[in-house]
């Protein structure tokens, strides 16, 4: 934060102008944050509206930040409750070429007093001194969003009331870039039309946003908020379920609502956290994990009433199996993962176990260099930002070794300016991931990778000194 004020105050903040899929921006913003509401007891959620383009130009990294900054401030005021993020756009009149994105980020939190509202988007501004004690921060994440979304050509507001939670949300005026539709965001294409599924969970919030997503695709909806509603509605009703979207403590009951005419060919989805394990509840039952996607929330429907038809040039936005890497690596080939926070190790092991990698791991600067002086790597992922001696300055002395064969150097980092990846370049790095990356970020990054080496057949045994 501190870095990136700096940037702002001396006029040197860059914006890049790129397509931005929206979707995307928003539900990473998300993820990333889910764990940290999940351990509070937050039921987080998010909506983006269906007249949202897929896609506009602007600069998806800032906006992450600004987005990320906004509900990670929304996690830590509060405690227990919601936490409700979403994104509409309108078209102005006179500029019919330009939409205006407006997100909004809405808690149970502990609000804020009147007296402090106005200086809340002040650089180093925090309610008071114990607010500072009891939550922590720079007090310069507001800020910095302010600057951010006024450069986007938009505005940052907040309401609030104490004790009763606060709403800040910003529009942004972007032009709509070329985009396909994926099938979920296609009523006419929808293959769930009047089917019907029953909803049964304790929070509005989450009835509300299922059905707001089932009705966008025509299907029949019935919620219910307890055990007890839904036995008497089930009682009812003539008519049969093709689905019940239940939550993980009430799939037993769900279980024996199937027993009953009206649900008898329902088949059953559960809903879990991101802390449950990724397994099926039962015998038989899919989960889906919160908070809800709706591109995984309508291939898993389409999946558990019929398949979805085969498409060409099907989207990227559609739920895809997970296919292997089509690439072929050297003999003995070696990986270094560069990382110090214990949890983002976790995640780049896993993606590189999903594509066959098995790499070794330094928690900072100092002792990937000395890694990588015992016995050479073939791929080093640095992060950039570590303790004891940074990815940059590592990068530098392991690029003035010339004694040894030189790795390829992917840097991982959350800086995503077009400064920040030419200061990656500069040192000597080959290639650049923005965090959090996905599974499809690595597997881009290593095709490169693996475009700039020898194949298997060429490569000696052992450590590649070609970059």
């Amino acid at each position: 934060d501190i870095l990136d004020f700096s940037k702002i105050e001396a006029g040197e903040l860059i914006l890049e102008r790129a397509p931005v899929r929206l979707r995307e921006c928003l539900e990473q913003s998300v993820e990333v944050l889910a764990l940290a509401a999940v351990e509070k007891g937050i039921e987080l959620a998010f909506r983006v509206d269906t007249d949202v383009p897929v896609a506009v130009h602007g600069d998806a990294a800032r906006l992450r930040q600004i987005l990320h900054n906004l509900i990670g401030n929304a996690v830590k005021f509060t405690s227990g409750g919601e936490v409700f993020v979403t994104m509409s756009c309108t078209v102005p009149d006179d500029r019919s070429e330009q939409v205006e994105i407006e997100c909004s980020v809405r808690d149970t939190g502990i609000g804020i007093e009147p007296e402090a509202i106005g200086g809340i988007f002040e650089a180093f501004s925090q309610q008071d001194t114990s607010t500072t004690r009891r939550f922590g921060g720079t007090g310069l994440g507001l800020s910095i969003c302010r600057h951010l979304v006024r450069a986007m050509g938009g505005e940052i507001r907040v309401r609030s009331e104490p004790g009763a939670g606060s709403t800040f949300s910003f529009t942004i005026g972007s032009p709509i870039a070329s985009h396909p539709r994926p099938r979920y965001l296609e009523p006419e294409r929808s293959e769930l039309a009047g089917r019907r599924v029953l909803i049964l969970h304790e929070l509005a919030i989450c009835r509300d946003l299922l059905r707001y997503h089932l009705d966008s695709w025509a299907v029949r909806v019935e919620t219910v908020a307890s055990e007890e509603e839904a036995t008497e509605l089930v009682a009812s009703l003539q008519d049969t379920f093709d689905c019940i979207i239940v939550e993980r403590s009430d799939a037993a009951f769900a279980a024996e609502l199937q027993a009953r005419p009206a649900c008898a060919r329902a088949a059953m989805i559960t809903l879990t956290s991101i802390v449950d394990q990724p397994q099926t509840v039962g015998d038989a039952s899919p989960c889906l994990t919160k908070p809800i996607a709706p591109a995984r929330l309508y291939a898993l429907l389409a999946k558990v009433l019929g398949p979805v038809k085969e498409e060409s040039g099907q989207q990227p936005d559609e739920a895809q199996p997970e296919t292997e890497l089509p690439l072929r690596f050297p003999r003995n080939f070696r990986v270094l993962l560069a990382e110090d926070n214990l949890i983002n190790q976790t995640v780049a092991e896993a993606s590189l176990e999903k594509l066959g990698i098995q790499a070794e791991t330094a928690v900072n600067g100092a002792e990937a260099i000395a890694a990588q002086s015992r016995r050479p790597y073939d791929l080093i992922l640095m992060d950039v930002q570590m303790p004891e001696l940074d990815g940059l300055e590592a990068t530098r002395r392991i690029r003035s070794d010339t004694s040894v064969p030189q790795p390829y150097i992917i840097a991982v980092t959350a800086n995503a300016t077009i400064q920040d990846r030419e200061q990656c370049m500069a040192t000597g790095m080959d290639d650049y991931i923005r965090k959090p990356f996905r599974l499809e970020d690595l597997r881009h990054s290593l095709g490169r990778f693996a475009a700039n080496r020898p194949p298997v057949s060429e490569a000696a045994p052992g450590p590649s000194g070609s970059r």
